[in-house]
């Protein structure tokens, strides 16, 4: 078969509208019911939230060539995430591909995408709780 021609991973899934239905469970069926991660969102617009999110999906999936919101570093500057609640959404992110019937190595390459923006999104000031 013709690479050029192939179905990202995006199409191959049904495209916007089971994004939608991803982002919708992941945020409230997993994050949202997390207390770990339910103060980070205290505060936001969910709707706004979620089309965000509904965009880095997109682009994960090859859905779209490239995101063209704020950074990754720019949205989470100062939020003070750590690897743990990183290490959680990832879990959930792959969580909800299974869910939905994705394909392993689908789940591993939109995996693969996320993992590749943690140090943009993971503040961890582990070295300010260090005793002198």
């Amino acid at each position: 078969m013709d690479q050029s021609k192939e179905k990202s991973i995006y199409e191959k899934y049904g495209g916007k509208p089971t994004v939608v239905k991803l982002v919708d469970y992941f945020y409230d069926e997993l994050v949202l019911k997390d207390p770990t991660l339910t103060p980070f969102f205290k505060s936001t617009d969910m709707a706004q939230q979620k089309l965000k999110q509904q965009m880095f999906f997109t682009v994960a999936m090859g859905g779209a060539p490239k995101y063209t919101g704020k950074t990754m570093a720019q949205s989470h500057k100062g939020r003070h995430i750590h690897e743990e609640h990183f290490n959680t959404v990832v879990g959930y992110v792959v969580k909800t591909l299974k869910v939905h019937g994705v394909d392993p190595e689908d789940i591993e390459a939109v995996g693969k995408k996320l993992v590749s923006h943690k140090n943009d999104i993971v503040d961890d000031e582990k070295w300010l709780e260090l005793k002198f």
